[in-house]
């Protein structure tokens, strides 16, 4: 479990669009057989999406120009597909993206890979993850009917990296340290409580009601 401050606003399900211009240099990652979703460990990078230790995106340069291309084709796979996929994301390095995609979609991973072809300066991978995004905007669904308020809650969403959930609690000003933990913890026990332990839940912490996801 990871505590974020501000990753509602990049995990959407859809496309992480963050306006940006520039020039850079191709990926050095390209399509191939699709790995496990896991983070960032150390030195350890298992996928162009790094986090930090803080588990915080890690973002570098600049957006080469034209990528947006790429992002707009395999968003029409994906909007074509969303029993199948995830979501995706500009990798770390803004110089290509990421496809989240459940296991076992040979046709969709086909279809994705051939939209990806069409523009070869960029970098593009498939990411496996257990859950598409029509599973887990039910699981969401989930939550909201068994009442955010009662839950400690303030938001809840998909959360395309794990393909599990993201949730959003409020901080009443407490300092860092065990009162933030502890509300970490509940958040997560009852989330899990109403979707099962088997789906993985990442809780950020907000002082403000109101948020993005």
């Amino acid at each position: 479990m990871k505590c974020s401050l501000s990753r509602a606003a990049l995990a959407f399900g859809a496309l992480c669009l963050v306006a940006a211009t520039a020039t850079g240099a191709s990926a050095a990652y390209s399509s191939g057989a699709p790995r496990e979703a896991q983070p960032t460990d150390g030195d350890e990078q298992t996928s162009c999406i790094e986090f930090d230790e803080a588990g915080e995106r890690v973002w570098r340069n600049d957006f080469p120009e034209g990528i947006g291309k790429l992002a707009d084709v395999l968003a029409e796979v994906e909007d074509e597909h969303p029993e199948q996929v995830a979501g995706s994301s500009y990798c770390s390095d803004r110089q290509g993206l990421a496809v989240f995609v459940k296991p076992g979609a040979a046709d969709v991973e086909a279809a994705l890979a051939q939209a990806a072809a069409q523009y070869p300066e960029f970098g593009f991978e498939l990411i496996y993850v257990p859950r598409s995004m029509t599973e887990m905007q039910g699981l969401s669904r989930q939550v909201v009917e068994a009442g955010l308020d009662e839950l400690g809650l303030v938001g809840v969403g998909p959360d395309v990296y794990t393909g599990g959930l993201l949730v959003t609690v409020l901080s009443e000003g407490d300092e860092a340290g065990e009162p933030i933990d502890g509300l970490i913890a509940g958040a997560e026990d009852a989330v899990k409580g109403i979707v099962g332990d088997d789906v993985p839940v990442d809780v950020e912490v907000t002082t403000s009601e109101f948020v993005t996801s």
